[in-house]
C-alpha cells in the first residue's frame, strides 16, 4: 500500500487498559473486511452462495438494473452522484471496483464531497474506494479528515487510515476518539468504538480481522 510514515508520538501509558473495545461489531470492522475483500473474487463467490438465494425476484431484477446503471457510468462526476444512492452491497462493491479503475481525478472529487457530505451509502463507498489511492491522497485524508464535517466520515476515515497503515495520523485519530468518547449522545459514542477499533489495528493490538461464513451472512444482512 505505499510508504509508511512514521511518527514519535504515543498513546497515554495504558490506554489499552483502560479503552478496551466494548462494542461486539463496529462499522469499523464491517469496512475494513471489505477494504480487504472489495476485488476478492472468493468473496464474491461467498455472496453468490450464501446471500443472494435469499433476495426475492423483484429484488434481484433491482440489482440487476443496479449493476447495468453502473456499468455505463463513464465520468468522475456520474459515478459520485451514484455514489449518493441506496444500493445493494454486490453492487457498492462493483461500483467501487469500477471507480478505483477512473483514478486520480476522482479521488480528488471524493475527497472535496467528503468534506461536507453526510450520507451514509456515500461515506463508506467513498472510503472504500480511497482504500487503493495512491499515497498523495491518503496524505491528505491525514490531514484533513478531522475537517469533515460529518462524525461518521471522520470516523470512517481513521479506518481508511489504520487500514493504509498511517502512524503519522495516530495523534490525529487519538484526538478524535477522545472528543467522540466524551459525546452523550449514545450514536455519537457508538462511532468512537470505530475510531478506538482503528486505534488497535493501527497499533497492530488486534489481530487481522478473520471472517468465517456465518459472521460474513451477519455482516451482509446487517448493512443491506
Amino acid at each position: 500500500m505505499g510508504r509508511t510514515p512514521k511518527t514519535d508520538w504515543e498513546l497515554p501509558v495504558h490506554f489499552f487498559r483502560d479503552n478496551p473495545i466494548r462494542d461486539n461489531l463496529t462499522t469499523g470492522q464491517l469496512m475494513w473486511f471489505q477494504m480487504k475483500t472489495v476485488f476478492d473474487t472468493d468473496v464474491g463467490n461467498m455472496i453468490s452462495e450464501y446471500v443472494l438465494p435469499t433476495f426475492d425476484e423483484a429484488r434481484k431484477e433491482t440489482m440487476q438494473l443496479e449493476k447495468e446503471a453502473i456499468e455505463h457510468l463513464s465520468t468522475p462526476e456520474e459515478v459520485v452522484r451514484f455514489m449518493r444512492k441506496q444500493i445493494e452491497i454486490p453492487n457498492r462493491d462493483f461500483l467501487c471496483r469500477k471507480a478505483v479503475s477512473m483514478g486520480g481525478e476522482l479521488w480528488s472529487l471524493i475527497i472535496d464531497k467528503l468534506m461536507k457530505n453526510g450520507i451514509d451509502t456515500f461515506i463508506e463507498c467513498a472510503v472504500l474506494i480511497l482504500s487503493r489511492a495512491e499515497e498523495v491522497y491518503i496524505d491528505r485524508i491525514a490531514g484533513e479528515f478531522r475537517q469533515f464535517r460529518n462524525s461518521y466520515a471522520r470516523a470512517e476515515a481513521t479506518v481508511l487510515l489504520a487500514y493504509r497503515g498511517r502512524k503519522d495520523a495516530l495523534k490525529s485519530i487519538y484526538d478524535e476518539y477522545t472528543e467522540l468518547s466524551r459525546s452523550k449522545d449514545p450514536e455519537i459514542y457508538r462511532l468512537s468504538q470505530t475510531v478506538l477499533y482503528s486505534i488497535y489495528m493501527l497499533t497492530g493490538k488486534m489481530e487481522d480481522m478473520k471472517i468465517d461464513t456465518d459472521q460474513f451472512r451477519r455482516l451482509t444482512e446487517e448493512r443491506g
